[in-house]
């Protein structure tokens, strides 16, 4: 229940890659079917590589 929670608030997806017809990869949650669009750093896998200061 708390994963699915996570989901839904955007904390924390659970990607894995899948493939399109024409063999293009792109990633998408396991328990929610959400998408990644590369977009959205709150969206549980993006890395901060930077902190600023």
């Amino acid at each position: 229940m708390l994963k699915k929670l996570m989901c839904k608030l955007n904390l924390g997806h659970d990607w894995h890659a899948e493939h399109t017809e024409d063999g293009s990869r792109y990633l998408r949650c396991k328990r929610c079917g959400k998408y990644d669009d590369g977009g959205d750093p709150g969206g549980g896998h993006a890395t901060i590589l930077d902190m600023g200061g």
